[in-house]
């Protein structure tokens, strides 16, 4: 006799990747970020856009949520205004379910109202899901259960009160990591202030005879309020000894936060 029963095993895979990239067939074609900068009171509207670049029909589905990270590693996708910044309930979504048939576009638009409040001040955000609805693989079928994955983007929505709130960045920890060959210097940032920042970090290193040693250079990331993210900045070339150094979170707008370092190679 048979004792399994059937199962369906949904295995969802987040995704925050570029620009038309697919969805079990769906395109997301005009980004995975949306930005405005508002006084309270004011209204915005953007939209998203979904490809059905498959030859069936595919349907999807959209839903909120709030997004918090760490330099840990961690990634929270928690129910809608559950964070402190969060501003899911200013969000309305003009559909939350699409069909779309073979090659068609559809452009799914939302609203943004900011409450007309005089507290409000520097940046919240959250955001939208766009999830793949599959349908069960019968030849995937084992031993009664049946498994299936699913996509799906999650697709930011920021808004920035003005040109308020207190921008401040905490250099939490340093060390370097890596074998000799490729070293990395990984630098721990906390966004400890009110807005979000993009720091962008610059290292300068100086050998114990005060010349210096070159720039090193990472990618910016994006940092919300309270959140948190490990930089790895690639330092090739030095040999053993100590250093001294300059580090520079770049933000862009004039805002640039620094720190001293001592490094033992």
């Amino acid at each position: 006799m048979n004792i399994f029963r059937n199962f369906t095993l949904v295995v969802l895979v987040l995704l925050f990747a570029p620009a038309k990239e697919t969805l079990a067939d769906i395109l997301i074609s005009n980004g995975l970020t949306h930005e405005f900068r508002l006084a309270a009171g004011q209204k915005a509207t953007g939209s998203i856009h979904l490809v059905n670049a498959s030859k069936e029909i595919k349907s999807a589905r959209l839903y909120q949520t709030d997004y918090f990270f760490n330099h840990l590693g961690e990634s929270r996708y928690d129910p809608p205004g559950t964070l402190a910044r969060s501003n899911a309930s200013w969000i309305n979504v003009s559909q939350l379910f699409v069909t779309l048939q073979p090659g068609e576009e559809r452009v799914v638009e939302f609203e943004v109202t900011l409450p007309a409040s005089d507290t409000l001040k520097g940046t919240y955000w959250s955001v939208i899901m766009a999830e793949g609805l599959g349908v069960p693989d019968p030849g995937k079928v084992q031993q009664g259960i049946s498994i299936n994955t699913v996509l799906r983007y999650a697709i930011q929505i920021i808004t920035h009160i003005e040109d308020t709130g207190e921008r401040n960045l905490e250099f939490a920890e340093m060390k370097l990591s890596g074998d000799p060959d490729a070293r990395n210097l990984e630098v721990n940032i906390k966004n400890t202030g009110e807005s979000g920042l993009r720091p962008n970090l610059v290292l300068e290193l100086f050998n114990d005879q005060g010349l210096s040693q070159g720039f090193f250079r990472t990618d910016p990331k994006r940092l919300y309020p309270g959140t948190s993210a490990k930089f790895l900045i690639p330092v090739p070339g030095i040999t053993s000894g100590n250093y001294s150094g300059v580090l520079i979170a770049d933000c862009e707008n004039d805002y640039l936060f620094g720190t001293n370092v001592s490094i033992e190679f």
